[in-house]
């Protein structure tokens, strides 16, 4: 039934949350980056208003912080990189820039994904 809160749902959703490794969310959080640089360069023109340039500079700034890092920073390392991009605002409209927008919130998804699951320690604070 839709719309209704499920715990046993919920507990099972964390679960399976806990469970993603570093490197599969380090993957997920640079695969979103990567849509968001496709959709931008979707996107005709040159930006034109400050809120653009600002929002444009941080995800060229992303962009080479990305690739500078290893494969294998983990995934907190990855998210401080992008926040830049993850705290601009990212308008909806028109349609074209609703592709880039969309895109940033599945990158914000990406990067929060660990958090959803505990903090920044995640499901990973069970004793092995």
């Amino acid at each position: 039934m839709s719309g209704v809160y499920d715990p046993d749902l919920a507990a099972r959703s964390v679960r399976d949350l806990a469970v993603v490794t570093d490197a599969e969310l380090a993957a997920g959080i640079r695969a979103a980056y990567v849509e968001v640089a496709e959709r931008r360069r979707q996107v005709d023109g040159q930006p034109r208003e400050h809120w653009e340039r600002a929002a444009y500079a941080a995800l060229r700034h992303g962009r080479d912080a990305l690739a500078a890092m290893p494969d294998d920073v983990p995934p907190p390392v990855l998210v401080k990189a992008v926040g830049p991009v993850l705290g601009q605002w990212w308008p909806a409209q028109p349609a074209k820039a609703r592709l880039i927008a969309d895109a940033v919130q599945r990158l914000r998804n990406a990067a929060k994904i660990r958090q959803a699951c505990g903090g920044p320690g995640g499901g990973r604070s069970v004793r092995r």
